[in-house]
């Protein structure tokens, strides 16, 4: 179980700033319901999805950040968007 904050930013404004409690034995389904939430009204504006573990200790762990916003983003990596096509999930 893991304490984690989800937040949303759409055109460089915070939008959403969420804090939950991750479900004991999540496999992922509740982060991947988070971003699918949130993002589908906005996919075709820029974007970035920020979600903290707030139990980890190391900072280079702690933060994960996703989207099309790489502004405020540490050492962005580019990739391919087809890769993460619905049809494929």
């Amino acid at each position: 179980m893991a304490r984690i904050k989800f937040r949303l930013w759409v055109e460089g404004k915070l939008t959403v700033e969420e804090e939950h409690v991750e479900p004991e034995g999540d496999t992922g389904d509740f982060a991947k319901g988070l971003f699918l939430k949130h993002l589908a009204p906005v996919i075709d504006k820029l974007y970035l999805v920020e979600v903290e573990n707030l139990d980890e200790p190391d900072v280079n762990e702690r933060f994960l950040r996703v989207g099309t916003d790489k502004a405020g983003m540490r050492r962005p990596i580019e990739v391919n968007p087809s890769r993460f096509s619905p049809s494929e999930n």
